[in-house]
Protein backbone atom coordinates (compact mmCIF):
# COMPACT_ATOMS: atom_id res chain seq x y z
CA UNK A 1 0.00 0.00 0.00
CA UNK A 2 1.26 3.53 -0.37
CA UNK A 3 -0.23 6.38 0.71
CA UNK A 4 -0.34 9.22 -1.98
CA UNK A 5 -2.05 12.29 0.11
CA UNK A 6 -3.96 12.41 4.03
CA UNK A 7 -6.32 15.25 4.77
CA UNK A 8 -7.06 15.45 8.61
CA UNK A 9 -10.02 18.01 9.07
CA UNK A 10 -10.28 19.32 12.73
CA UNK A 11 -8.30 16.18 13.61
CA UNK A 12 -6.03 17.10 16.55
CA UNK A 13 -4.14 19.76 15.81
CA UNK A 14 -4.98 20.38 12.17
CA UNK A 15 -7.79 22.41 11.08
CA UNK A 16 -7.16 21.19 7.43
CA UNK A 17 -4.58 19.99 6.35
CA UNK A 18 -2.85 17.92 3.46
CA UNK A 19 0.21 15.74 2.78
CA UNK A 20 1.68 14.49 0.23
CA UNK A 21 4.03 11.74 0.04
CA UNK A 22 6.17 10.64 -2.06
CA UNK A 23 5.18 7.94 -4.48
CA UNK A 24 8.29 6.58 -5.62
CA UNK A 25 9.63 6.59 -2.03
CA UNK A 26 10.05 3.51 -0.49
CA UNK A 27 10.50 5.28 3.07
CA UNK A 28 8.76 8.24 4.54
CA UNK A 29 10.43 10.63 7.35
CA UNK A 30 8.80 12.89 9.56
CA UNK A 31 10.50 15.58 10.81
CA UNK A 32 9.80 18.44 13.44
CA UNK A 33 9.88 19.90 16.83
CA UNK A 34 7.46 18.33 19.39
CA UNK A 35 4.14 19.27 19.25
CA UNK A 36 3.97 19.92 15.70
CA UNK A 37 1.62 16.72 14.67
CA UNK A 38 3.86 14.18 13.70
CA UNK A 39 2.34 11.55 15.79
CA UNK A 40 -1.01 12.88 14.61
CA UNK A 41 -0.47 12.32 11.40
CA UNK A 42 0.78 8.77 11.99
CA UNK A 43 -2.74 8.28 14.10
CA UNK A 44 -4.17 9.65 11.13
CA UNK A 45 -2.64 7.35 9.08
CA UNK A 46 -3.41 4.36 11.56
CA UNK A 47 -7.26 5.40 11.12
CA UNK A 48 -6.93 5.31 7.40
CA UNK A 49 -5.09 1.63 7.75
CA UNK A 50 -8.47 0.86 9.81
CA UNK A 51 -10.43 0.82 6.72
CA UNK A 52 -8.55 -1.52 5.61
CA UNK A 53 -8.85 -4.15 8.15
CA UNK A 54 -12.76 -3.69 9.00
CA UNK A 55 -13.15 -6.85 7.56
CA UNK A 56 -10.86 -8.84 9.53
CA UNK A 57 -12.62 -11.01 11.63
CA UNK A 58 -9.95 -11.37 14.29
CA UNK A 59 -8.84 -7.42 14.27
CA UNK A 60 -10.22 -4.21 16.02
CA UNK A 61 -10.22 -1.41 13.62
CA UNK A 62 -8.67 1.70 14.81
CA UNK A 63 -11.21 4.50 14.83
CA UNK A 64 -11.25 8.36 15.10
CA UNK A 65 -12.08 9.06 18.90
CA UNK A 66 -13.86 11.88 20.36
CA UNK A 67 -10.88 13.41 22.58
CA UNK A 68 -9.06 13.97 18.87
CA UNK A 69 -11.95 16.33 17.75
CA UNK A 70 -9.22 20.07 17.23
CA UNK A 71 -9.35 22.30 20.09
CA UNK A 72 -9.43 25.73 19.12
CA UNK A 73 -7.79 28.44 21.42
CA UNK A 74 -10.86 31.27 21.93
CA UNK A 75 -9.72 34.52 24.02
CA UNK A 76 -12.81 36.32 25.59
CA UNK A 77 -12.50 38.90 28.35
CA UNK A 78 -8.58 37.74 29.46
CA UNK A 79 -10.06 34.33 29.59
CA UNK A 80 -8.37 31.68 27.14
CA UNK A 81 -10.01 28.52 26.44
CA UNK A 82 -10.23 25.38 24.60
CA UNK A 83 -13.06 24.80 22.41
CA UNK A 84 -14.02 21.66 20.77
CA UNK A 85 -15.05 22.07 16.92
CA UNK A 86 -17.89 19.73 16.85
CA UNK A 87 -20.31 22.24 14.21
CA UNK A 88 -17.93 21.08 11.67
CA UNK A 89 -17.23 17.45 12.56
CA UNK A 90 -13.53 15.87 12.81
CA UNK A 91 -12.61 13.83 9.56
CA UNK A 92 -9.60 11.82 7.92
CA UNK A 93 -9.39 10.90 4.15
CA UNK A 94 -6.40 9.09 1.96
CA UNK A 95 -6.21 8.26 -1.29
CA UNK A 96 -3.52 5.31 -2.08
CA UNK A 97 -2.55 1.81 -4.10
CA UNK A 98 -2.77 -1.12 -3.35
CA UNK A 99 -1.10 -2.51 -6.53
CA UNK A 100 2.12 -4.05 -4.31
CA UNK A 101 -0.68 -6.00 -2.44
CA UNK A 102 -2.94 -7.06 -5.39
CA UNK A 103 -1.20 -9.98 -7.31
CA UNK A 104 -1.56 -10.41 -11.13
CA UNK A 105 -4.51 -12.52 -11.10
CA UNK A 106 -6.26 -9.58 -8.99
CA UNK A 107 -7.71 -6.71 -11.22
CA UNK A 108 -5.35 -3.65 -10.64
CA UNK A 109 -7.61 -1.37 -8.42
CA UNK A 110 -5.38 1.55 -9.41
CA UNK A 111 -5.74 4.50 -6.54
CA UNK A 112 -8.87 4.38 -4.29
CA UNK A 113 -10.18 7.34 -2.06
CA UNK A 114 -11.65 7.09 1.55
CA UNK A 115 -12.47 8.69 4.75
CA UNK A 116 -14.04 8.66 8.06
CA UNK A 117 -15.74 11.22 9.95
CA UNK A 118 -17.11 11.44 13.32
CA UNK A 119 -19.61 14.41 13.05
CA UNK A 120 -20.66 14.68 17.05
CA UNK A 121 -19.56 14.28 20.55
CA UNK A 122 -22.46 11.18 21.09
CA UNK A 123 -21.66 10.20 17.11
CA UNK A 124 -20.09 6.67 15.28
CA UNK A 125 -17.43 6.80 13.14
CA UNK A 126 -18.73 7.32 9.46
CA UNK A 127 -16.79 5.53 6.90
CA UNK A 128 -17.05 6.97 3.22
CA UNK A 129 -15.73 5.79 -0.03
CA UNK A 130 -14.71 2.92 2.58
CA UNK A 131 -16.00 -0.41 0.41
CA UNK A 132 -13.00 -1.19 -1.56
CA UNK A 133 -10.78 -0.99 0.71
CA UNK A 134 -12.52 -2.67 3.12
CA UNK A 135 -12.96 -5.50 0.33
CA UNK A 136 -9.31 -5.75 -0.58
CA UNK A 137 -8.30 -6.43 3.34
CA UNK A 138 -11.24 -9.07 3.72
CA UNK A 139 -9.55 -10.37 0.30
CA UNK A 140 -6.37 -10.71 2.19
CA UNK A 141 -8.01 -11.83 5.08
CA UNK A 142 -9.91 -14.62 3.91
CA UNK A 143 -6.65 -15.37 1.67
CA UNK A 144 -4.60 -15.68 5.13
CA UNK A 145 -7.81 -17.94 7.39
CA UNK A 146 -6.40 -20.46 3.84
CA UNK A 147 -3.17 -20.09 4.34
CA UNK A 148 -2.35 -18.21 1.24
CA UNK A 149 0.53 -16.21 0.47
CA UNK A 150 -0.87 -12.64 0.92
CA UNK A 151 1.29 -9.72 1.59
CA UNK A 152 -0.23 -7.71 4.85
CA UNK A 153 0.33 -4.00 4.81
CA UNK A 154 2.05 -2.60 8.67
CA UNK A 155 2.10 0.52 9.67
CA UNK A 156 4.15 0.67 12.78
CA UNK A 157 4.92 4.02 15.13
CA UNK A 158 5.57 5.11 18.78
CA UNK A 159 4.02 7.92 19.60
CA UNK A 160 5.18 9.86 23.18
CA UNK A 161 2.21 8.00 25.38
CA UNK A 162 4.50 5.05 25.33
CA UNK A 163 6.42 7.04 28.11
CA UNK A 164 3.64 6.80 30.77
CA UNK A 165 2.33 3.71 30.19
CA UNK A 166 2.75 0.38 32.06
CA UNK A 167 4.65 -2.06 29.82
CA UNK A 168 2.05 -4.87 29.32
CA UNK A 169 2.99 -8.84 28.61
CA UNK A 170 1.91 -9.77 24.92
CA UNK A 171 3.59 -12.97 25.02
CA UNK A 172 1.43 -15.59 23.11
CA UNK A 173 1.20 -18.75 24.56
CA UNK A 174 -0.33 -20.66 21.57
CA UNK A 175 0.29 -20.41 17.37
CA UNK A 176 -2.10 -18.05 16.48
CA UNK A 177 -2.84 -16.13 12.93
CA UNK A 178 -0.50 -14.29 10.90
CA UNK A 179 -2.67 -10.94 11.55
CA UNK A 180 -1.68 -10.95 15.32
CA UNK A 181 0.50 -7.95 14.81
CA UNK A 182 -2.70 -5.94 14.28
CA UNK A 183 -4.00 -6.73 17.34
CA UNK A 184 -0.61 -6.73 19.24
CA UNK A 185 -0.39 -3.01 17.78
CA UNK A 186 -3.12 -1.99 19.51
CA UNK A 187 -2.00 -2.94 22.82
CA UNK A 188 -2.24 0.12 25.84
Amino acid sequence: MKIHELRPKNFRKFEDSVFRFNADSRVTVLIGDNATGKTAILDALSIMMGCYLQDFKTVTARHIRKNEIRLKRVALGGTITLEPQWKEGVAVACTASLDELIDSQSSTPGTLSWSKELNSRSGRNIRKNANNIAGFGGEASGRVEKGEPVLLPVLGYYGTGRLWHQKQDTTLSEPDSRTVGYRLSQVK
